[in-house]
């Protein structure tokens, strides 16, 4: 079936295989929402931090995906967004502070 096809239309071809095979991808939460909400987005992203503050930072915004997925917008959604980003900024605080003692402690 792949005959007569260049590298780029068989590479393309298996790709779209791989895309079927996995299934369909899933809804993003955050598409199509109030701005309100919406402007929390960019706030949860972790891929740009250490592994470390990752792993502290990674499961608020799963948890934030979580709500967007079960709740429509609205003023509590705000709040417990807005909630959600001053613990997870604390947790990820806490992460750093901690750090840099354990190291002030093993020196």
């Amino acid at each position: 079936m792949t005959e007569g096809l260049t590298t780029t239309e068989r590479e393309a071809d298996k790709q779209a295989a791989a895309a079927r095979a996995a299934g369909p991808a899933e809804p993003d939460p955050w598409a199509g929402r109030h701005p309100s909400i919406a402007h929390f987005q960019p706030l949860f992203d972790y891929d740009n931090l250490p592994a470390e503050l990752q792993a502290v930072s990674g499961p608020c915004g799963a948890l934030a995906e979580h709500m967007l997925s079960v709740l429509p917008d609205g003023i509590e959604l705000t709040v417990g967004l807005r909630k959600l980003l001053e613990a997870k900024d604390a947790f990820v605080r806490h992460t750093v502070l901690t750090g840099r003692a354990e190291a002030r402690h093993d020196q």
